[in-house]
């Protein structure tokens, strides 16, 4: 699939980028992309939003939503690159956009690219990718952000509730677990994470530090489990916070991708390229680690008996 000639360019992302401080993690194409099967939805921030055939790669259509600039709240000089992944629901594509000048989320049809609704809110930069709760009241849309997690009516973005928690950075998703939703995230590094009851946003429980800084979490069973960019890998229980475990990771390493759940293991890849899989269970136990060819910063997508790996040079299928 080739990607339109403008993304080759040098547009509005690409200008903005050289005249201030940027990160190395950082490249114009961080979000992941997204599809059902029939078309593909592929976010570049400020070179905007392109939706193309799955099977063709023909552009089916695009949209350009204006610059987009993220970085260090405070400091509108600084470029971090976008992240935040699209997402698809009911025929729509919705995206999260919160940068220094603007923020808002908004939603267009999968298949004409026609706006079905934007709501704008007053955010700080934050780099966090929606998830979908579908609840027995109607499904929301929830949103993290660097000053409050939101619920919003999925098919009109009208806002259902808020919970204010005030940080800088804001990076991992959501994590809707069962009727509970685990919000984690932001500077310093391992400060609190909590959860809130789905429905109606309430505060079920707070736990005030070991918190991811840029991993998403992940649950399995009863347990959550949070990888911290050290390579510390905590195990909390889903009913209350409570730790269970906090051990460091084999090999020292960075990590920016996410844990992923298959077969009863967790799969933690850092940047140096070690796939460490680990029992996901509430005792400590480490299954193997493997190295790959090059550093991975995209989490590992499992499907079937297949493990898909994106490295910084390559896509690996692996299967037993």
């Amino acid at each position: 699939m080739r990607l339109p000639e403008k993304l080759y360019g040098t547009g509005r992302y690409m200008r903005a980028s050289r005249r201030s401080a940027a990160t190395t993690k950082a490249s114009h194409a961080n979000p992941t992309v997204a599809t059902d099967g029939r078309v593909v939805a592929a976010f570049f921030g400020s070179e905007g939003l392109f939706v193309l055939n799955a099977v063709s790669g023909k552009t089916l259509w695009t949209h350009d939503f204006g610059t987009l600039s993220l970085g260090l709240k405070g400091d509108r000089g600084s470029e971090w690159g976008f992240a935040s992944s699209p997402v698809l629901f009911e025929g729509s594509v919705v995206v999260q956009c919160d940068t220094h000048d603007r923020a808002f989320v908004a939603a267009h049809e999968l298949r004409t690219g026609k706006q079905r609704w934007m709501v704008k809110r007053d955010e700080y930069p934050a780099w966090s990718t929606p998830t979908v709760f579908e609840g027995a009241g109607g499904p929301l849309l929830i949103t993290s952000s660097s000053r409050q997690t939101r619920a919003q009516n999925a098919r009109t973005g009208a806002e259902v509730w808020s919970f204010a928690d005030e940080t800088e950075v804001r990076v991992p998703a959501p994590l809707v677990a069962g009727d509970r939703v685990v919000i984690g995230g932001g500077y310093p590094s391992g400060r609190r994470f909590f959860a809130l009851d789905a429905r109606t946003g309430k505060l079920l429980w707070d736990n005030a530090s070991g918190g991811p800084y840029t991993p998403t979490p992940v649950a399995w069973g009863q347990h959550l489990f949070i990888c911290g960019d050290n390579g510390v890998l905590g195990c909390y229980t889903l009913a209350d916070g409570k730790r269970v475990f906090q051990q460091r990771l084999p090999k020292p390493g960075s990590f920016s991708a996410s844990p992923v759940v298959a077969e009863g293991r967790l799969f933690l890849a850092s940047e140096d390229g070690e796939i460490h899989v680990v029992k996901a269970s509430p005792e400590y136990t480490v299954v193997a680690s493997n190295t790959m060819p090059e550093g991975v910063w995209a989490t590992p997508a499992p499907a079937g008996k297949t493990l898909y790996i994106r490295t910084s040079a390559a896509l690996y299928a692996i299967r037993a």
